[in-house]
């Protein structure tokens, strides 16, 4: 709704299209980049904001103002940071979990038609001069206490684990990240009574690890079983490119 790029809203048509949603039963978030846009969608009455600013270094004291709020961001560094490495890293996407999860014709496309989008376009150098901002507002939110929700804006598994280790990164906790990832986004969701921890009356999705990622994130990918609604899944029944599907 909101982009750094295209005219907003006017705050009292905005402040009404959230009201409409949220008096029928749906939570409301917002696209943002500054802390100029933020700060329109907070006093509009968003339940949450994606993304975490990239645009420009936000005020310490925005930070303060947010962690009172507790109103959830969704991190998304991976979306803007995998744009900004395309352009030199398209080998990317052949590491371990893409190959395992991502066809090779889709790897493929990833790293040709769409890298050379984003070069073309001027994104990928836009968001690497960004991408330094990113991780020190993260910091900031961080350290003042904001309720923040690891989030990638984009649809492959392995992006999450790359968002966890640009998180630690930004100097998160790796215990924090995967709260981040956990219980803040059952908060982001509005879902924090029925997902996001493993508590007696929630529901029973969990990932089991051999090794702890609290130690080192990356151990996030050490995964034993999964569990879905209290059922183990079936890993080798799934279909990807792992199990040759």
């Amino acid at each position: 709704v909101m982009n750094a790029l295209r005219p907003t809203f006017p705050p009292a048509l905005l402040k009404r299209l959230i009201q409409y949603c949220q008096t029928r039963g749906f939570r409301t978030t917002i696209h943002v980049a500054s802390e100029e846009q933020a700060l329109q969608a907070v006093d509009a009455g968003v339940n949450a904001l994606a993304h975490v600013m990239i645009k420009g270094r936000i005020n310490p004291s925005f930070a303060q103002f947010m962690a009172s709020k507790r109103i959830p961001m969704s991190t998304t560094m991976t979306v803007y940071n995998n744009i900004a490495r395309i352009a030199e890293e398209p080998e990317m996407f052949d590491a371990r979990l893409f190959v395992a999860t991502l066809d090779a014709t889709e790897r493929e496309r990833q790293k040709t038609r769409e890298r050379q989008r984003y070069i073309r376009s001027g994104l990928s150098a836009m968001f690497a001069m960004l991408m330094p901002y990113m991780k020190e507002n993260i910091g900031h939110f961080y350290r003042a206490g904001a309720v923040l929700a690891a989030g990638t804006d984009r649809t492959y598994g392995p992006t999450l684990h790359q968002e966890l280790q640009t998180l630690v990164e930004s100097g998160v906790s790796p215990a924090d990240a995967l709260r981040m990832a956990t219980m803040n986004g059952a908060r982001y969701l509005g879902k924090e009574n029925e997902l996001g921890s493993i508590t007696r009356g929630k529901l029973a999705d969990m990932v089991l690890l051999r090794a702890d990622p609290t130690v080192d994130i990356k151990n996030a990918q050490a995964i034993e079983a999964v569990y879905k609604g209290g059922i183990r899944i079936d890993l080798d029944q799934l279909k990807l490119p792992v199990n040759g599907r």
